[in-house]
């Protein structure tokens, strides 16, 4: 039966300190990276021995950032463990392809080091990084961070991406936000809630101001609050871009 894993790179990776390089996994050792819940981590095992081994790497894994696991099920080859991490959560990055050339592993460090410095400054540090070298796949990395759970998922502040148009670095930037990496002006990756795009249809330029008070109103019925805004002509009159960001973000 195919084994989800190896005992090797088990013993390499709860030696490591997953510091910058990262433990390199590929092929079957794929499975050792875990999908993140909500206070839990979730993934696949092809054996009940497989799991009870996943599960031990975890628990030492967390245990390295004093975090708990407090319940462990397996249920029809599903592995969950449930966390404790005061109140924190764990959230995870893939990084995109066009971060770094995926050919040269010392750009892939460069890239690994720059987005956990980055989330560091946000106060969200990073617990575990895996190098990913799938033949089957374009090399990347996988970070696994902390960060404060939140009520809503919109508030929690994380790496996010963000497309649209090519509006959106602009709108991002205006609103205090920054940004992390991005492929162009309509794709980019940022720390903090969940940003909405909204775009507005307005007569002229004053038609366009009298709509601000009622759009403020929009994004506060859902707890956001209007963080930036453009107004230009288009092709059809006057449109106006609008960024909300959950409140108090």
């Amino acid at each position: 039966m195919k084994k989800m894993f190896s005992l090797a790179v088990l013993v390499a990776m709860s030696g490591a300190s997953f510091a910058i390089p990262a433990v390199s996994v590929g092929g079957d050792n794929m499975g050792v990276l875990l999908r993140t819940g909500n206070a839990q981590l979730v993934g696949s095992c092809a054996t009940s021995a497989d799991c009870e081994k996943l599960a031990g790497f975890w628990k030492n894994l967390l245990a390295q950032s004093k975090i708990g696991v407090d319940n462990v099920t397996t249920t029809g080859g599903m592995l969950s463990l449930q966390y404790n991490a005061g109140g924190r959560i764990i959230k995870d990055f893939i990084a995109p392809a066009f971060l770094f050339n995926t050919a040269d592993s010392a750009e892939r460090t460069k890239s690994m080091e720059k987005i956990t410095a980055a989330l560091s400054e946000r106060n969200l540090p990073v617990i575990a990084a895996f190098t990913m070298d799938n033949p089957e796949m374009a090399k990347t990395y996988r970070l696994y961070y902390l960060t404060d759970a939140k009520q809503s998922d919109d508030a929690v502040v994380m790496l996010r991406n963000l497309r649209g148009g090519n509006k959106i670095m602009t709108l991002l930037e205006k609103a205090g936000v920054k940004i992390i990496a991005a492929n162009d002006a309509s794709n980019v990756f940022y720390i903090g809630g969940r940003a909405d795009i909204k775009v507005f249809a307005a007569i002229d330029q004053a038609d366009a101001e009298k709509q601000l008070p009622g759009i403020r109103q929009q994004f506060a019925q859902r707890n956001y609050t209007l963080a930036a805004y453009e107004i230009g002509k288009g092709s059809d009159g006057f449109v106006i871009a609008a960024v909300g960001l959950p409140a108090g973000k």
